[in-house]
Formats: C-alpha cells, structure tokens, sequence
C-alpha cells in the first residue's frame, strides 16, 4: 500500500526544491550578467578595479579582497578591502607560485592554526588566490578572504567573475597607455601643449579656491632654426632632450613642465610669485647657457630667453 501523503510530500519537495535551484540559477545568472555589464562601462582602472572588487566580494561572501596587476615585470596593487599592507603580498611565495602555475590555490586556516594578522585585521577561514590570465598569459591576481568556508558555488562565480575581469583589466591598461601617449610629447617625455594647458587650467581653478599664487614661466631656445640647418635636425632633437631633461631636474616636486611647441617650453609653477619664478626662470637660463650637447663630435652651446607671470600679481582685470 502506498501512502499518497507521502508521494504528494516528496513531490511537493521535489519541485521546492527545482523552484530553488532555478531560482538561484537566474539570480546567478542575472549578478554575472549585471557584472559583466559594469566591466564594460568602466575603462578607467581605478574605477573597474573599485566596483568589480566589490562586485565579487559581494557575489562570493568574501570579508575582504584585493586586486593586483603586473606592471612593468612586478605585481602592485590597484584595489583593496580590507587587506592589511597589501604591497607584502606582491612578492609572497604562494602568490608568486600561482602566478607560476597559473592556477587557483585555496587555503584552508584551521582553528588550532596560530596566524600573525598580517593579512586581514580578522581571522579568516578561508583564503583564495585567483590567478587573472588573459590569453593564457598571467596579468594579475585575485585575493580572497571569508570568516568561513568558501562553497562550490561560490567558487565556481570566482572562476566565472575572474575571466571577465581579466579581459576588463585588459582593455583597461591599454586605455591607460593610450591616455598617457596622447598626453606625452614623444621626443622629450614631456606633457605635450594639449594635455599641459589642461593642467594649467586645472591649477588654475585650485589657486582660485585656495587664494594662493601660481607662476608661469616661457623659455624659449635661441636660435634654434640655426642648430637645425647647421648640424641638422637629429643634433636639434637631442638639444630638445637635453634641456627637457636639465630643466625637469631644477624644477620642484609638483612643478609642470610641458613641451608648449617646437622649441618652447612652459613651466606651471604652483604656489610661486613672480618673484619666485623669476628667480626660477633665471636659474634655467643660467644652467642651460652654462651647459653643453655633444653631437657628431661638436660641443653645441645653446641659450634661452624666457618671460614669466604670476598669479595674482598680473592679474588683469576687464
């Protein structure tokens, strides 16, 4: 004899059970969906690195994160939460063994496990490290940490939200370099006149606010047409170089100094009179006309002229 209670009862768990899987399957879905989302409308990096760690310390039930990407050969960190001296971690055996194996590494803290607090002001669970691979190249790496033990599925969204994300960081970091070489002059490393004026205006619109002084100083090479038609225009650029990199080496920690044109140059002096940039313009001068460049067996001695303003000082008023 067969209880219909009972058949009624499992099939009515059964079908509980379904509902909640299909449930958390579209809401899976749809957080993965809303993720990949952000990752598209962010190409600035700080603000991708921002919002996908959140993201995948929420979707995870993570207590703390952080997000590092290799530049220029060494792993630094863009984004942390809750991690403790997070620049400690950028050389760390088992991190860098990830990065090597390129394969994720969970850590398991058992309770009677004494641990030094050196990376969470907590005491975690569970640790994991995602290594970030774009093109099957290592780029970076996640890290995770709960006050308990990270599920399957939990797991499986790490794997899913660290694709995406690799690929984001990607486009992120190319943007990056793109931004920097449309504000570089090539030849000297300098800020080029577009991206140099932004920066004025901006320094600008702060001593405006703050009341403060801000100098501006013009230099400008002396015949500078000459050294182009007599020793050519390779000597010409490395005169350019020389004085970008004689003046950059005189100028003050937060002084901007942009390739204005051909052969001219402009410095922001923020915080300076007219006084002051006076005294800095003369001090340029003087070490340029004191200096030499060596080309193709000459020793090419260059001088500059320069003018200088200050704010509020020159302030014109209409």
């Amino acid at each position: 004899m067969v209880d219909s209670k009972d058949e009624i009862g499992q099939s009515a768990h059964a079908f509980n059970c379904l509902v909640d899987a299909l449930a958390a399957s579209i809401s899976a879905e749809k957080t993965v969906q809303n993720y990949t989302k952000m990752l598209t409308s962010k190409l600035e990096l700080k603000s991708l690195t921002d919002k996908a760690l959140y993201k995948i310390m929420e979707a995870t039930g993570s207590d703390a994160g952080a997000i590092f990407i290799e530049r220029d050969g060494k792993l630094v960190s863009v984004e942390t939460s809750g991690i403790k001296n997070p620049e400690k971690l950028t050389n760390h055996s088992i991190v860098m063994e990830v990065l090597k194996n390129e394969t994720r590494k969970i850590t398991e803290i058992p309770e009677d496990i004494v641990i030094d607090g050196l990376l969470v002001n907590f005491r975690p669970k569970e640790i994991i490290i995602e290594p970030l691979m774009f093109n099957d190249i290592p780029i970076g790496v996640i890290i995770l940490a709960s006050l308990s033990k990270y599920n399957d599925e939990n797991i499986n969204r790490i794997a899913m939200f660290s694709q995406s994300l690799s690929l984001a960081l990607h486009n992120a970091t190319i943007h990056e370099q793109m931004q920097t070489l449309a504000a570089i002059d090539p030849l000297t490393g300098l800020l080029n006149r577009r991206y140099g004026m932004i920066r004025l205006r901006e320094e600008y619109s702060r001593v405006i606010r703050s009341e403060g002084p801000l100098g501006v100083a013009m230099l400008d090479i002396d015949h500078f047409k000459k050294i182009n038609d007599t020793y050519g225009h390779l000597a010409g650029d490395r005169v350019l170089v020389h004085i970008s990199r004689l003046t950059k080496n005189l100028l003050r920690e937060g002084d901007i100094l942009m390739r204005y044109g051909g052969e001219e140059f402009c410095i922001i002096l923020p915080g300076a009179s007219a006084e002051d940039s006076f005294i800095m313009a003369e001090r340029i001068r003087y070490a340029v006309q004191e200096s030499e460049v060596t080309y193709a067996g000459y020793n090419i001695k260059v001088t500059l002229s320069s003018g200088i303003a200050s704010y509020p000082e020159f302030n014109i008023k209409a």
